[in-house]
């Protein structure tokens, strides 16, 4: 999703399935959060955490919409084909939760179109 210097926004960042009705507000969403990664770049805030944030929160929004799409499969139908698609989709959700337990907790808030460092719990 990320590198040192890029992003990946849209379809090549995230692909959603479209039984949520989700992925607009995504890609707007996104848009906002990626446009305000690079102009705290440009304005010298840390490259590194900046690229981090942007990539836990997309890995997020996946979790969030593994599990959202999880519940409309679950209205589909019983037969093995419906069950495969609940298991993957639950599977994806794990491994999603697996890797944001690796990362950083979010350093960075959105105050309109720009992200300002997130004050640390004590």
């Amino acid at each position: 999703m990320r590198g040192e210097d890029w992003l990946a926004c849209g379809t090549a960042a995230l692909g959603f399935d479209p039984i949520c009705g989700d992925g607009t507000a995504q890609s707007v969403r996104e848009a906002i959060l990626a446009a305000a990664v690079v102009t705290g770049i440009a304005e010298g805030q840390d490259a590194t955490a900046l690229l981090t944030h942007y990539q836990s929160m997309l890995i997020a929004a996946m979790r969030r919409h593994l599990l959202l799409c999880a519940q409309f499969y679950t209205t589909g139908g019983t037969g093995d084909w419906w069950r495969a698609q609940q298991e993957a989709l639950l599977e994806g959700h794990r491994w999603c939760t697996g890797l944001l337990a690796k990362m950083p907790e979010p350093a960075f808030l959105l105050e309109g179109t720009r992200l300002a460092p997130r004050q640390q719990a004590a």
